[in-house]
């Protein structure tokens, strides 16, 4: 079966444009990452193959790469060795020659190119240069040399296609540290190889009207969904197809169907920018499940516009609640221009108090070790402060506030000479 991640993101222009291109960019792989998957092997042998005769599993969940993680992981392979080698299946090509697929260890794989000082489109360029800058600084300490990692030790499996894209998957939906959309990818591939085996399916993906795996599988669990509440309509789900969703998410053991459907579905239809926020780990999927209601639509605005508010609230990220008010705020005065309307996101009375409580006590604790110039800038909000009271508080309450402050203070040490 083809991957069907093009022609998912086909079905949503806005994150089809972010899958374009984002799904081509993130300690060595855990002895037991490997270990399942090579036991079910029919047969396997270790050699040293060239890492530029490799290609990624396009059927691999993990999508995003930390340059700085690889770079760690880098130094790691550098000091200490391989200590897992990769897994991977073979093919012939033109006149003999072979290629080879990666099943298991894209990173460790990526890191050898590092260490080989390989190009790699996924990242910057500069960043890119940056981090072999560091290594290679390193490999002359350490008396190597980038043609030490042109080869790459690696299991090479006998292919059955199924088995091992099912076993790949699993594999790497288990580990901890995917991103959302990886993870998200992850499970619906999964599904599609479970569901595209079984008859119910098709005629599933043929009463909604759709050939894409994808569409009949977010139907399917909308389906589920609405049936355990009690409100859905039409004939229902054979049970066979909600044994197989069930059985696919038990096999992964980390969520149940239901979770999955409530708190990662949704991520298909967040904005670009709030995708890769959330991968990037600068919002948690609270803020950005209310970050995509700041849209073009809902708002009134270009969408040009609608980018620009998201871009200021991943800059400067409030609560998911807060969010959520402001966004709320900004659809209900449409009419308004909108530099009048997101002057600034709504804060409650109780919560402006408590941030200058805050800061009021942290001032105290810290004056006496400010510099000079830390005084000035405080001195200069403070007076953008008194601007905004200015109807409420007068110069006069200023000052006179002042000097009781100093009286206090006077008092203060006069009463710790005493003692």
């Amino acid at each position: 079966m083809s991957s069907p991640y093009k022609t998912a993101a086909k079905k949503d222009s806005v994150f089809g444009a972010f899958a374009e291109r984002l799904f081509t960019q993130g300690g060595q792989g855990r002895k037991t990452a490997d270990s399942s998957l090579l036991s079910s092997t029919p047969s396997s042998g270790l050699e040293n193959v060239s890492v530029e005769d490799i290609s990624p599993n396009p059927t691999q969940p993990r999508k995003v790469f930390s340059l700085d993680s690889l770079c760690e992981l880098a130094l790691s392979i550098l000091r200490e060795g391989l200590l897992q080698p990769i897994t991977v299946t073979a093919q012939t090509v033109a006149e003999g020659s072979k290629r080879f697929t990666l099943i298991a260890g894209e990173r460790r794989w990526r890191a050898f190119q590092l260490l080989a000082n390989r190009s790699d489109p996924s990242f910057n360029p500069d960043e890119l240069s940056r981090i072999q800058v560091q290594l290679r600084q390193q490999m002359n300490a350490m008396r190597k040399c980038p043609e030490d990692f042109l080869r790459i030790p690696a299991y090479v499996v006998d292919k059955r296609s199924d088995q091992f894209r099912q076993a790949a998957l699993i594999e790497n939906l288990q580990r901890e540290n995917l991103c959302p959309t990886d993870e998200l990818f992850g499970y619906l591939d999964l599904l599609t190889d479970r569901l595209s085996v079984i008859p119910e399916f098709h005629s599933f993906a043929e009463s909604i009207s759709s050939d894409e795996p994808y569409a009949a599988i977010v139907r399917l669990l909308r389906k589920m969904e609405n049936e355990q509440g009690g409100k859905s309509f039409g004939e229902p789900l054979p049970d066979v197809l909600k044994k197989t969703v069930a059985s696919a998410f038990d096999s992964i053991g980390r969520l149940n169907w239901h979770s999955f459907t409530r708190h990662r579905l949704p991520v298909l239809k967040f904005p670009v920018d709030v995708v890769e926020a959330l991968n990037n780990g600068q919002i948690t999927f609270a803020q950005a499940k209310e970050l995509s209601n700041i849209n073009a639509e809902a708002l009134g605005v270009s969408e040009e516009e609608a980018e620009t508010l998201r871009a200021r609230l991943i800059a400067n990220p409030i609560s998911a609640q807060r969010i959520k008010a402001f966004a709320e705020t900004l659809a209900e005065s449409k009419q308004m221009p909108l530099r009048i309307r997101t002057t600034l996101p709504p804060v409650s009375k109780s919560e402006l108090k408590a941030k200058f409580s805050f800061l009021a006590d942290k001032l105290a604790e810290r004056i006496e070790v400010l510099s000079s110039s830390e005084r000035k800038q405080l001195m200069k909000l403070f007076l953008k402060i008194e601007q905004i009271l200015a109807p409420q508080v007068s110069e006069k309450e200023i000052e006179i506030h002042v000097k009781k402050r100093k009286l206090t203070d006077r008092l203060s040490v006069d009463d710790s000479l005493v003692d």
